[in-house]
């Protein structure tokens, strides 16, 4: 009887880098042209990450979920089980992370930053734990990472107040604020090219230093919440706003109101409505 030899031991093939192909994703992240060009080389290069390329493909989620299950080790590295605990709020794409919510400012964070399936997050949520965390420091450290130039979206969940300085090494588009932070905020050059901001500011004189003239001048979508009836804003507060010296792009305006202030809502809505500014809106929403 003859005996057959196993078969020769295959070597489990690592992820391949393609920095020049990141850099142009990371340069216009939510251009899916660019995304697909990446699945392409990935695919072409039988890459591990082109199982999950193909499971994306079907868009059968069990298929993508068993796919990054099985690639968890090979995204992550060797504490993958440690570090996925910490993955909060991920949505992912080819491999790569789109968005995430840190909650840690420890060694945990440095060893995520710098895993392979964190170089081209998008959107960043901050929100940390009962500890004190330094928010500051966590933006810096996203920054010096390789997502630091794929981010373009920033929540802080946070009631700490941040140097808005610490925001000027990330091209942000969107920033979304907690309300105690929100009053803090002044606008400064680091704020330029926000697209889209979302506040809930606790101190009318927030707004006077937030949207002054010449603020945000690419800002194209505003969300405001008035969380109580004191804040009543008045057209004074408003008026860099309404005239256009703030935000001269804005397309997109939502008021948010307490429901049992129907009256400051009315008028709220009757001092848009009655200024230079409802020529420019193409969407506006009171609630």
């Amino acid at each position: 009887m003859v005996e057959v030899p196993p078969p020769p031991r295959t070597r489990k093939r690592g992820l391949e880098a393609n920095r020049e192909l990141e850099a142009v994703v990371a340069e216009e992240p939510y251009d899916d042209a660019r995304w697909a060009v990446l699945a392409d080389w990935l695919l072409e290069r039988d890459d591990p990450r082109a199982e999950i390329v193909r499971a994306e493909q079907t868009r059968d989620p069990e298929l993508i979920a068993h796919a990054y299950h099985r690639l968890h080790r090979t995204l992550l590295g060797p504490r993958f089980r440690v570090l996925a605990r910490h993955l909060t709020r991920c949505s992912w794409r080819c491999g790569f992370a789109l968005s995430w919510m840190i909650t840690s400012d420890d060694d945990v964070l440095d060893e995520l930053l710098a895993a392979p399936a964190m170089r081209l997050v998008r959107e960043l949520a901050i929100a940390p734990p009962g500890r004190a965390m330094l928010i500051d420091l966590v933006v810096q450290k996203v920054a010096d990472a390789p997502c630091g130039r794929s981010v373009r979206s920033l929540e802080l969940k946070t009631d700490r107040p941040v140097p808005v300085t610490c925001l000027a090494a990330l091209r942000l588009e969107r920033l979304a604020v907690h309300p105690k932070f929100a009053s803090t905020l002044e606008y400064a050059p680091a704020l330029a090219g926000v697209r889209e901001l979302v506040i809930a500011p606790r101190d009318r004189s927030v707004l006077a230093k937030l949207l002054c003239d010449g603020a945000f001048p690419e800002l194209r979508g505003l969300e405001l919440t008035c969380l109580d009836r004191t804040l009543a804003w008045t057209a004074d507060d408003l008026a860099p706003l309404l005239a256009g010296t703030a935000a001269p792009k804005l397309e997109r305006l939502a008021i948010h109101t307490p429901r049992n202030q129907r009256e400051l809502a009315r008028a709220l809505r009757r001092m848009i409505e009655e200024s230079p500014l409802r020529t420019r809106l193409a969407q506006i929403t009171f609630d």
